[in-house]
């Protein structure tokens, strides 16, 4: 989305004297814009929701329990390679999220951790095999296959954000959420890599952020080292993904990690109406 309209959204709901703020809280995403296809269709090693993952033959699905996990998404890095204008990401190699949706966990516990995984692969296209997951998995939790194609976009901090908590709206807090909400609507799209999270209650960050400090037994990470990974909304139309009431699914990882590609204590957040 150009600047112009950004500026002329805040100047639509009378934002203007805010914009400073606004703006320097901001962060570019990569916006990610599913469109239905059979999964057959998918080429192996595309981006994708849903449907089959491809994997490499050292890379198992997960499980937990004897439950077999569902398959988000696949995130091929060298087709939003183009938007990573911050260099966080991977330059190549596959990004694979599966979720126990059996167990619907939160993620705000720490033994929550056991019922998510995050897997990166960095080798070739060639040896990566579509793996059937279909006969694991209830009706439900099998989620239609969708192709993803990435765009660079922008993000912003929700009203209640820590980055935002000294900001005195007077009587503009409200027209800051119908920007949001106006913003999101323009954007046509809340599934993303990077950038602010849509938050639909608490502020999320505070919320992993003692849970990421357990899991990696480190009180010295702090908000500031934690990065949004991917977020995953609800998507009835294209996927049939449903996260409780108009929920929305987030993945955190350390700033460290992310440079080091070690994707073993993404934190996971559900956060629903």
């Amino acid at each position: 989305m150009k600047n112009e309209t950004v500026y002329n959204m805040l100047s639509q709901f009378n934002l203007l004297d805010y914009k400073e703020e606004i703006l320097k809280n901001s962060k570019p995403c990569i916006r990610l814009f599913p469109s239905k296809r059979k999964d057959e269709d998918i080429p192996v090693g595309g981006s994708k929701l849903g449907g089959d993952p491809d994997l490499p033959a050292e890379l198992d699905i997960p499980e937990y329990q004897n439950n077999t996990f569902s398959f988000l998404a696949q995130i091929n890095c060298q087709d939003i390679n183009a938007y990573n204008i911050e260099n966080l990401l991977p330059t190549k190699g596959f990004i694979y999220f599966f979720y126990d949706c059996e167990s619907f966990v939160s993620g705000i516990e720490i033994t929550d951790k056991n019922h998510w995984k995050v897997m990166y692969y960095d080798g070739i296209e060639e040896n990566l095999k579509r793996n059937s997951i279909s006969q694991y998995l209830s009706e439900e939790n099998y989620f239609k296959s969708a192709l993803v194609e990435g765009k660079l976009g922008v993000s912003f901090a929700d009203l209640d954000s820590y980055e935002l908590e000294d900001v005195e709206w007077k009587d503009y807090g409200e027209s800051y959420i119908e920007f949001l909400e106006c913003f999101e609507r323009e954007a046509k799209s809340t599934h993303q890599l990077l950038g602010q999270p849509k938050v639909v209650q608490m502020d999320v960050f505070e919320e992993v952020l003692p849970l990421i400090q357990e899991c990696k037994n480190d009180k010295n990470i702090s908000r500031e080292d934690l990065i949004l990974l991917f977020q995953l909304d609800t998507d009835e139309v294209n996927t049939n993904m449903l996260w409780g009431d108009e929920g929305i699914i987030h993945f955190f990882i350390t700033r460290e990690d992310l440079q080091e590609r070690n994707f073993q204590d993404v934190w996971l957040s559900l956060q629903s109406k």
